[in-house]
């Protein structure tokens, strides 16, 4: 999963299209929700605010 939640930050983990194909995930699909919710719960907890933010996109 935390391959696909990174896909949206393509120009530090390279090209977007090209995770999402290698994972079959797209960016905001809805079953994804409860996991990015999890790992967001997870980065403010480390204070990892490089991951939490790309969680905080997704769940918009």
């Amino acid at each position: 999963m935390s391959r696909a939640f990174v896909k949206e930050d393509g120009g530090a983990w390279g090209d977007p299209g090209s995770i999402e194909s290698a994972t079959g995930y797209h960016w905001g699909e809805r079953r994804l929700r409860h996991f990015v919710e999890k790992f967001r719960e997870r980065a403010e907890r480390e204070g990892d605010e490089r991951l939490a933010q790309p969680a905080e996109r997704f769940l918009r």
